[in-house]
């Protein structure tokens, strides 16, 4: 640990060694090796470390989606995805990325002209993880996300809302992911209303919002990856912002792939079962 975080981190670490023999019994008591959990863990800082700075990459695609709106995907080298949707009367990013990777991020749009006129004119986040919010607070930007994000930021902890709420590994996992990506908590936070009294599938509609000239609605999910994990849906584009609930892990890169598939394997068993995730996945696919 001290290799990625330094030496700074001295009370994060005395907690950790605290809290080492209950955390480990929690996971053999999910039926999984502490030793690899935690390997999977590490991993995942490293591959952030080694990939920032002058070593940083991603993948990009432009997409053309009318006359005058245009939506880039940036593939970062570790987390979910970035998007920035381009319209002649607004700029809107869904999701950040990493905190590690936001100087990296910002010197990428500009090569690609996404920031150096204008500046954001929000931030859509569709989950709490890091990967997807930790470079929220680095934007002079609202920042639009659903009450139970907003929850999971605040106590650290990304079990908040779900039955292992109380877990001190959950706790524990989300402040070592969160420290070592250099989570950023965003200062102007907008909630999504809790309900419209609509849905699309089994999926509540808890608000509608317009990116860049594209009619959204908001879905609220069902709490299999985090509760407040939203998807944003536009029916007369067929574009959907689907969070971590799709994931084609058949199209990862090798490097990549070796990151996602250890964290899937490990990770996912040790932080619950498919249930609602399933759930998720089916009627999104079959939507």
């Amino acid at each position: 640990m001290r290799d990625i975080i330094g030496e700074s981190e001295e009370a994060f670490i005395l907690s950790f060694l605290a809290d080492t023999n209950q955390i480990a019994q929690e996971l053999m008591e999910r039926g999984c090796d502490p030793r690899q959990v935690f390997e999977s863990v590490l991993l995942t800082g490293r591959t952030m470390r080694d990939t920032s700075g002058d070593r940083f990459y991603a993948d990009v695609q432009k997409i053309r989606i009318s006359d005058t709106v245009t939506i880039f995907c940036f593939q970062v080298p570790c987390g979910g995805n970035i998007f920035v949707i381009e319209a002649p009367d607004e700029r809107v990013m869904v999701d950040t990325g990493y905190g590690i990777y936001h100087n990296d991020v910002m010197e990428m749009l500009l090569r690609y002209a996404l920031c150096e006129d204008r500046k954001f004119f929000r931030i859509i986040v569709t989950h709490a993880d890091a990967d997807h919010c930790g470079a929220s607070g680095y934007f002079d930007a609202p920042v639009l996300m659903h009450h139970g994000t907003k929850a999971i930021i605040e106590t650290k902890n990304r079990a908040y809302g779900s039955r292992s709420e109380h877990s001190v590994l959950e706790a524990f996992y989300t402040k070592m992911i969160n420290l070592f990506s250099k989570f950023g908590t965003p200062e102007e936070i907008r909630c999504f209303p809790q309900g419209s009294g609509s849905s699309r599938g089994i999926f509540p509609i808890i608000d509608w919002v317009t990116l860049g000239r594209i009619g959204f609605e908001v879905l609220d999910g069902l709490g299999g990856h985090t509760f407040g994990q939203v998807f944003h849906f536009a029916p007369d584009h067929g574009l959907l912002f689907a969070a971590d609930s799709v994931i084609n892990f058949s199209s990862l890169s090798k490097e990549r792939g070796r990151v996602e598939r250890k964290a899937r394997r490990y990770l996912w068993r040790a932080w619950g079962g498919v249930g609602a995730r399933g759930e998720e996945a089916g009627a999104i696919w079959g939507d």
